[in-house]
């Protein structure tokens, strides 16, 4: 990615070779840069497949071309699988606040746009192989990520995660975001912590507690987080979804932004993505505790990588 006009801290950076030598590996590029808003109307013919506005935010998409504006933050445009354009909503947002769209809903178009399969959790890494932790917002997605990198496990990925044809989750970008409650339970001062966004106490995780992996690992494991009390004794949880109609409709709805994949077409080609993921990794449920000391207690008796699951929970579904 080259950004010339905002910094991206979050991103490691990758210093330009000499000019007498090829940049081949560098192709192809993806271009972040400042565009008027107000220029977009005249960038693109193409009509509009899916479009949606509320008090709070807009979408448009078209083939190859999505358009979100966040109304009190900016707005972007996303193009190709190879372009970001963006600009500020007014001049005194922070860099801070813009880049956690930029690097999250528009990266994520534009991961789309390239053909990956992008789920909506995080992904952590050991000895060369990945566990994918999805569930709704709350679930504990990102306190059990932090709780696994004290025990020496790598971040891959956070709110997005890119998986391959070849079932390879692809290293993202390096960075928690945490809720002031787990900041503090894990010892962490949110004083010290970059606010998410100037409105809720989400904060980003210190970069000094980081562990983030460089290189994409196998997929072993795809998890559904679930809350449960935890008996004190027993390794964590787990259950095998007996159905895999049911696991298919959960898959679904973890795919990063829904209404980006529909509006860019991409309905058909993420589900074939997501049966050869399953067939590579069944969805199993993964229940952990409610408090993160309770947590981080369970992980020392869990391995995530090669537990087996319990039985099947009982499967609803009217055709079986």
């Amino acid at each position: 990615m080259r950004s010339d006009d905002l910094e991206l801290p979050e991103l490691l950076r990758l210093d330009p070779p000499p000019p007498q030598e090829p940049i081949t590996e560098l192709h192809p590029l993806v271009i972040v840069a400042h565009e008027p808003a107000g220029d977009w109307s005249a960038a693109s013919e193409a009509q509009p497949s899916f479009c949606h506005s509320d008090d709070n935010h807009s979408l448009w998409i078209a083939p190859n071309e999505l358009r979100l504006s966040i109304g009190s933050v900016g707005h972007f445009r996303i193009v190709g699988g190879q372009r970001i354009g963006w600009c500020r909503a007014h001049p005194r947002v922070n860099p801070s606040e813009l880049r956690t769209y930029l690097l999250g809903s528009a990266f994520g178009a534009l991961l789309i746009q390239r053909g990956l399969l992008v789920l909506h959790g995080n992904a952590l890494e050991r000895e060369g192989q990945a566990i994918v932790c999805l569930g709704a917002s709350g679930a504990g997605k990102s306190t059990l990520a932090c709780a696994l990198m004290g025990q020496g496990w790598s971040l891959l990925a956070d709110d997005l995660v890119a998986v391959t044809p070849e079932g390879m989750v692809l290293p993202g970008i390096p960075r928690i975001k945490l809720w002031e409650d787990a900041m503090r339970s894990f010892g962490w001062s949110p004083e010290q912590a970059i606010p998410v966004a100037s409105d809720i106490a989400k904060y980003l995780m210190p970069a000094i507690h980081l562990r983030p992996a460089q290189a994409p690992a196998r997929l072993a494991q795809l998890y559904l987080l679930q809350r449960e009390p935890w008996n004190g004794i027993s390794p964590l949880r787990r259950r095998a979804i007996g159905s895999e109609k049911v696991a298919m409709a959960e898959l679904l709805n973890q795919l990063y932004r829904p209404s980006f994949v529909q509006g860019l077409g991409y309905q058909g080609s993420s589900f074939m993505a997501l049966a050869q993921v399953m067939r590579q990794a069944p969805l199993t449920t993964l229940a952990i505790p409610d408090t993160i000391a309770d947590l981080i207690e369970a992980l020392t008796t869990t391995d995530l990588l090669s537990c087996e699951p319990e039985s099947p929970q009982p499967s609803f579904d009217s055709n079986v």
